[in-house]
């Protein structure tokens, strides 16, 4: 067990560093792999490992593996030659082999699917800015779907984004690296070409077109010696002519791009690409933003808490991503983990405690009390959270960051109110983000700086575009058609191009990539966002449809197995459908967790729009929530009764939760949930029970005046003796509270005859 929580199952890997299989604890229905960079390695090779993570972070395509989460081994159980110290990434995990052990690569059409792909990619790394300086058999693993091959490039270590054309450093593996590279001369994306061919030479004569071991040798060879291509039964001569040209010396005679490779294999460029096509994440323009929070970071002095605020789309994530791997002492709370409640808090405990920050600074003893309280009762932890938070903050300094803060549900949200000041005390930087779209939860904290970031100017724009792309690139028509269509927030821009994509508008061929000037094409963009949404979801199948339906009418963000349930479905075949969803840019791709966003909240919200017969929708929707997947939201169950037009059952749920978070005094949560119930048309014993509640959570949160404006709407109405005796003695206590002493004292002493209990 690693940092008690990756359970390992075997070793899958080994080379510069170890891959072994593993269970994740935090999210049980997936396997990951967890890659591991022995303590050994050198400075190079660590910068290399982490460079690595957030390379892969930044980059979006179907044949490139995934990374989720770098972090350092702190606590290891009895395994052998893994050693606290030793930096892991998470990777998603890809039942395959290395291409060489591969039988696919026997057959010719099979290979050509292989090569094919490969071509995708680098395509994809190049048209980035990317070159990947180490294409060789054992950085690419192979997998079987529909008995056709399937490929993912590994260890993107050596990967350069925009490389300088000053440096000449010899990089990558020696027999596959181009002789331009070896002789330190000027270089672009064709030494990855060079590679690919040196790769199919050794698949098609199971060696290399030189005899030698040294390093030196190979490097002579590779710059001398004229390889030859004899002729095989095996493979085709059009083969042995793309390898020939991949690999010729001079990078002018080879192909000046992968898209000419699968064109010389007779498959069809424009399908083999542009499906998989949206450009790399860049960091672009807010310089003054990163200005201030460097400022901020530096300053020893500082306790505040700066937020940065924007509209889904305007960048936020990105500002964090860039924090995250500019400071290597921060730690990144996203909320896209489908976590809530006390699951929540406690996922940020152990991201807390397990960081290599903190961890080794921590006694023995200390360590041991703090992970076993984790296992402890919820109420437990709560009650022992602020003295655990205080332990952990002033074991070392750290940047705490959290994604979408408000966005974490309610009582998540009343807990980390308390537990931000105590970092703050400790001198802990906190940096948050939080959505435009929906109540702010930072209004709750204290010493607050805020940071607004929306769309970007057109100076913005053209940056975003030219460190997005390659020069082989139509930047200029690109940057026209996007100030003309687009609204401008980054993550929209990114939609935009993804959809000229799907439009035909973005077209891919031997020749590199053209922008379509055909006015049926882009008349499309001329409608309405809604013709770019209608796109969108036009090709879906009648179950998908169905699965953006539910997701549309759910108000949360849920994890595939809730909708796998709600459908009746298979995980198998759940995955599929989400696939899909996400190939038609519907639903956010994910790299961690399971939880499903859609693409934009404008999209959510057109969908719903057009569901027809909405109250059968909901009504069968809490029907199947509440009878399959009980640990489901109890307000967003209630919510989903409510709309169903179910209102006892929604109310009944409703107390149930307020019973339950009133047990952690999270009143600020209650308060919340009862003000959302006003407008329910509850019966009328039903409102005063609600109107009643409110008005002792409004007490309790020292809100006199709203609790005696509740309490004047209620006091004529039908309650209980119980009932209106106790509203009494609110009454009371509120009147002494808004300063009314006199009438408050008198009201109470008034009431103390009536009391069992006069004290």
């Amino acid at each position: 067990m690693i940092n008690q929580r990756f359970e390992i199952i075997k070793k899958i890997g080994k080379g510069r560093s170890s891959v072994y299989l593993c269970g994740d604890n935090e999210f049980p229905d997936s396997l990951i792999a967890i890659k591991i960079l022995p303590t050994k390695a050198d400075r190079a090779e660590k910068e290399n490992f982490r460079n690595e993570f957030f390379t892969l972070q930044k980059l979006d395509h179907p044949n490139i593996l995934r990374a989720s989460e770098i972090g350092t081994i702190v606590q290891i159980d009895d395994e052998e030659n893994i050693s606290t110290g030793s930096p892991f990434i998470i990777l998603e995990y890809f039942e395959s082999q290395e291409l060489l052990n591969s039988a696919f690569i026997n057959d010719e059409l099979n290979l050509k699917e292989i090569i094919k792909q490969i071509c995708s990619v680098l395509s994809y790394l190049h048209l980035s800015n990317y070159i990947y300086y180490d294409l060789k058999p054992e950085n690419i693993l192979v997998s079987s779907k529909n008995d056709k091959p399937v490929i993912k490039l590994i260890d993107l270590g050596l990967a350069v984004y925009a490389p300088s054309e000053t440096d000449y450093s010899i990089t990558g593996t020696a027999q596959y690296i181009a002789p331009e590279l070896l002789k330190k001369e000027k270089h672009n994306q064709s030494v990855d070409l060079y590679s690919l061919g040196m790769l199919l030479y050794k698949i098609i004569y199971n060696s290399f077109p030189f005899k030698a071991i040294e390093e030196i040798e190979i490097y002579k060879a590779q710059i001398e010696k004229e390889f030859e291509f004899p002729q095989t039964d095996k493979y085709s001569d059009k083969l042995l002519k793309v390898v020939k040209k991949l690999l010729s010396k001079n990078p002018e005679e080879r192909y000046s791009s992968s898209l000419q490779v699968i064109d010389d294999l007779n498959f069809e460029v424009s399908s083999s690409v542009i499906k998989d096509f949206t450009p790399a994440k860049t960091f672009a323009d807010r310089k003054d933003v990163i200005n201030i929070l460097s400022t901020y970071v530096n300053d020893k002095t500082s306790s505040e808490v700066f937020v940065v605020k924007g509209f889904d789309g305007s960048g936020k994530t990105t500002l964090l991503n860039k924090l995250r791997e500019t400071y290597t002492n921060s730690i990144l709370i996203n909320n896209a983990k489908g976590k809530s409640g006390i699951e929540l808090v406690k996922y940020v405990i152990k991201k807390l405690l397990f960081s290599e920050f903190i961890y080794p600074f921590l006694g023995p003893g200390e360590a041991k009390n703090l992970s076993s309280l984790l296992t402890g009762s919820d109420a437990e932890i709560l009650n022992q959270l602020p003295a655990v938070v205080s332990k952990l903050a002033s074991a070392n300094n750290f940047i705490f960051l959290i994604d979408d803060y408000n966005l974490f549900d309610e009582f998540s949200a009343e807990v980390f109110k308390d537990l931000v000041p105590i970092l703050q005390i400790n001198n802990i930087k906190v940096i948050l983000s939080e959505s435009s779209e929906s109540n702010y939860h930072s209004a709750h904290l204290n010493n607050v700086r805020e940071i607004t970031i929306g769309s970007f100017t057109d100076v913005q724009l053209s940056e975003l575009i030219e460190k997005s792309f390659s020069s082989r690139f139509p930047k200029e028509e690109l940057n026209k058609l996007t100030l003309t269509y687009s609204d401008l927030l980054p993550g929209s821009i990114i939609s935009f191009i993804k959809d000229l994509g799907l439009l035909g508008i973005m077209e891919f061929g031997a020749g590199g990539v053209e922008l379509s000037s055909d006015e049926e094409k882009v008349s499309l963009l001329k409608g309405s966002q809604t013709e770019t949404y209608n796109l969108r979801l036009k090709n879906l199948a009648e179950m998908e449809q169905q699965a953006v339906n539910i997701l549309a009418a759910i108000d949360i963000a849920i994890e595939q197995g809730v909708l796998a349930e709600l459908m009746e479905l298979s995980a198998q075949d759940i995955l599929k459908i989400i696939t899909n969803l996400q190939v038609n840019n519907i639903i956010q791709k994910n790299t961690a967790g399971t939880a499903l966003v859609m693409t934009s909240d404008g999209l959510k919200k057109y969908i719903y729009s057009e569901l027809q017969g909405k109250e059968i929708f909901h009504g069968n929707l809490a029907k199947k929530l509440s009878g399959n997947i009980p640990s489901f939201s109890k307000t967003e169950l209630a919510r989903q009764h409510e709309l169903g037009k179910n209102f006892d059952t929604c109310y009944d749920i409703l107390m149930s939760e307020i019973n339950d978070v009133e047990k952690h005094s999270s009143f600020s949560y209650m308060k919340k949930i009862l003000e959302s119930t006003l407008d329910v048309p509850f019966s009328q014993s039903q409102n005063n029970q609600v109107k009643f509640k409110l008005s002792d959570v409004n007490y309790k949160l020292s809100d006199f005046k709203s609790a005696l404006n509740i309490i004047q709407s209620i006091e004529e109405a039908k309650l209980g003796a119980e009932t209106r005796l106790e509203l009494s003695v609110i009454k009371g206590s509120c009147l002494i509270g808004a300063g009314e002493y006199k009438a408050g004292k008198d009201f109470l002493n008034n009431l103390i005859p009536n009391l069992s209990d006069g004290t």
